[in-house]
């Protein structure tokens, strides 16, 4: 009698399975793909696998444009022209940092003192100057290597109030009407290019101040407005860099009108008669009367009319005082 077959362990059975999914998945894909379907379906596999891990450190490049900003560190001299205003680079790195690399970060910041306080200069620049590359990139291409900068004097200009514009007013008061006002008698000290300032000046333009807030304000109040530069100004800088204003808040509700006031009437201005408010009241004909008649009431009746003699027709139409003539 021959010995007992052991029954296979949990691991032979899941060989097992997985050897006849096997060849369920591999004659499937020869009725696909031809006799050879399956070594083409396990070269796909692994090709995408290589591509998962070696695209980490695959290298490309990308182009972008840089602005070129230009800062002179002489206290005379200001930078007002830079050409080209930007520059094209071209930046190589891994594929993985390049696609989340931020093109706007990155820049190129220059510096000049201009001694000779010239007008214009050449400044020269290389991949190394450039700044915001991330880690593993690096600039191996640009589209030129120098710009041209050109410089105008700084000039200084005083300011009273009346060059400062009436800031806006926020909000609310809690009660009343506010308007804003710039105390007098402050004085300001402005630097900038000669020309552009110069420009500025001669066309009487207002520096801006920030917007007062007076939300929910009661009483008129004194603050400090930061005051802002305008654009293409070429002013640089402006000292002190906040002005004064006064808030005031008027309250706007009616007053309320004062109580008449009785004028003394001088003797010969009282009136003889009292008037119509003031006439007193007729006792009725059935009621005694007390004390003198009032002024202007007669109490005796009226004379009777006069009569006139008529004319005599008969005497040919002649009056009395024809007949005794």
């Amino acid at each position: 009698m021959p010995p007992p077959v052991p029954p296979p362990s949990p691991l032979q059975q899941a060989a097992a399975f997985l050897s006849r999914l096997g060849d369920r998945v591999r004659n499937r894909l020869r009725d696909l793909l031809g006799p050879n379907g399956d070594l083409m379906a396990l070269s796909v596999l692994l090709a995408f696998v290589l591509i998962r891990l070696i695209r980490p450190i695959a290298v490309g490049e990308r182009t972008f444009s840089v602005p070129v900003s230009v800062a002179c560190t002489n206290p005379s001299s200001t930078v007002v022209d830079v050409a080209p205003s930007s520059v094209t680079v071209t930046v190589r790195g891994p594929v993985k940092q390049l696609e989340s690399f931020y093109g706007p970060g990155l820049s190129l910041p220059l510096s000049s003192a201009n001694p000779d306080r010239r007008r214009s200069e050449t400044l020269s620049f290389g991949t190394r100057d450039f700044s915001g590359i991330g880690d593993g990139l690096r600039v191996v291409g640009l589209s030129t290597n120098a710009v041209r900068v050109g410089y105008d004097n700084l000039r200084g200009w005083t300011l009273t109030e009346q060059h400062l514009a009436l800031p806006q007013i926020t909000g609310a008061p809690l009660q009343g009407i506010a308007s804003v006002s710039i105390v007098p008698e402050q004085s300001f000290t402005i630097s900038g290019s000669e020309k552009r300032t110069g420009d500025f000046m001669n066309k009487r333009i207002r520096l801006p101040l920030d917007a007062v807030d007076v939300e929910g304000k009661i009483d008129s109040f004194e603050t400090s407005v930061p005051i802002r530069i305008p654009a293409e100004s070429g002013i640089t800088s402006v000292h002190p860099s906040n002005a004064l204003v006064r808030v005031t808040i008027e309250n706007n509700a009616p007053a309320e009108a004062p109580p008449p006031v009785a004028l003394p009437v001088a003797p010969d201005e009282q009136p003889l008669l009292p008037g119509p408010d003031e006439q007193p009241l007729l006792p009725g004909p059935d009621e005694p009367q007390e004390g003198p008649p009032p002024v202007g009431i007669v109490d005796d009746p009226a004379p009777p009319p006069a009569e006139f003699p008529e004319e005599d027709d008969a005497d040919g139409g002649k009056t009395a005082t024809e007949e005794e003539e």
